[in-house]
């Protein structure tokens, strides 16, 4: 079995990253998201690497958390992969945690 591999429009098309991709890209507020203001708040949470995969940039609220891991990058797996990636992980490392 191998893993697709995720492109600019896996992410357009899915229904979770539709909107945040494109204004994390090039600034480009399309379809609810010209309404919706949880995506300009959510925007320096996300993003963009050389490849076009999106990552969230999650940070502790603990200062004391903060020193010793101070930022953590978590791919952005668009909706219609997440089966396979943990079929995937399953089969090769046997229950290994979601």
């Amino acid at each position: 079995m191998t893993l697709h591999v995720i492109s600019m429009s896996d992410y357009e098309t899915d229904d979770q990253f539709s909107e945040i991709y494109p204004y994390i890209d090039s600034g480009e507020l399309t379809g609810n998201a010209r309404r919706d203001k949880p995506i300009l708040i959510m925007a320096d949470r996300y993003v963009i690497d050389h490849d076009g995969l999106l990552y969230r940039i999650d940070t502790p609220r603990d200062k004391k958390l903060a020193k010793l891991k101070a930022i953590v990058r978590r791919l952005c797996v668009p909706r219609r992969f997440r089966h396979e990636i943990v079929k995937y992980t399953h089969e090769h490392n046997v229950h290994y945690a979601a």
